[in-house]
């Protein structure tokens, strides 16, 4: 490795991005926006009961959130050991309510929880951020 090579790498740091609420996966037939209506107006899809499950459905489906440049940056890092570090903390902050049922949450905590199951290390130079 050359002197070059190594002084871009070292330039390379992270960030921790979440998806605005519009980039969240539809789940089973409806959009995410109006599967959290129904959440929020206590009308649970039959398959999701806790908020667990649902954050489980949003790291584990086919429809996984896409990054793009709309996405939120909550911090960055230089490392991105750091970074995920910072994620698992904050998909941690609402392990207290995973395994409430969905309808007894705000709509303010599903929201959350289903972004930070969402949550993503993107290097800063990743192109992606230009868009």
């Amino acid at each position: 490795m050359n002197l070059r090579h190594t002084a871009a790498l070292a330039l390379v740091g992270w960030y921790l991005m979440i998806p605005p609420i519009s980039a969240l996966p539809p789940i089973d037939d409806g959009t995410i926006r109006s599967t959290l209506l129904n959440l929020w107006t206590g009308h649970v899809y039959e398959n999701t009961n806790t908020l667990q499950q649902l954050m489980t459905a949003t790291m584990l489906g086919d429809d996984e959130p896409v990054f793009s440049s709309n996405w939120i940056t909550v911090a960055s890092f230089e490392r991105l050991d750091e970074c995920e570090a910072r994620m698992s903390r904050m998909q941690k902050s609402v392990e207290d309510e995973s395994e409430k049922k969905v309808s007894e949450l705000s709509l303010a905590i599903v929201q959350r929880g289903l972004r930070y199951a969402a949550a993503n290390c993107i290097a800063t130079d990743d192109p992606r951020l230009a868009k």
